[in-house]
C-alpha cells in the first residue's frame, strides 16, 4: 500500500469516528414531543410539496413527522434538541393556525 493512501485512510477514520462522537452527542441532547392538532389542519403545516415543513426544519433544526393520511388521529411527533423544539412548536401551531375552517351543516 503506498504512503499517500495510507494517510487518506487514516484521515478517513478520523473523520469517522468525529461524526461518530457528533451523533452520539445530538442523540443524547434529542427529544421528541407529541402534539394533537386537528387533521384538518394538517395541510397548512406540510405545505405545498412539503415546503412547510421543510421551513421549520431549516429554520429551527427540527424534524416534524406528520402521521398517515389514513389515520384518524392527528399526532405530531417534532424531533430536535430540547432548545430548540419550543419554536418549532410554536412555529407549527402557527402554521396549523394559520388559516381557520368550520364546518357547517345546511338543511336540504
Amino acid at each position: 500500500m503506498s504512503l499517500p493512501l495510507l494517510e487518506k485512510k487514516k484521515a478517513v477514520a478520523k473523520v469517522k469516528v468525529r461524526i461518530q462522537n457528533i451523533y452520539e452527542e445530538r442523540k443524547g441532547n434529542s427529544k421528541n414531543i407529541s402534539v394533537e392538532v386537528p387533521i384538518n389542519q394538517h395541510k397548512y403545516i406540510i405545505g405545498k410539496s412539503g415546503q412547510t415543513i421543510q421551513e421549520i426544519l431549516q429554520e429551527t433544526g427540527v424534524s416534524v413527522e406528520m402521521p398517515p393520511p389514513d389515520v384518524q388521529f392527528g399526532t405530531i411527533t417534532l424531533k430536535g434538541e430540547q432548545v430548540t423544539l419550543s419554536p418549532a412548536l410554536t412555529s407549527v401551531y402557527s402554521k396549523a393556525n394559520s388559516v381557520k375552517t368550520k364546518h357547517m351543516d345546511v338543511p336540504s
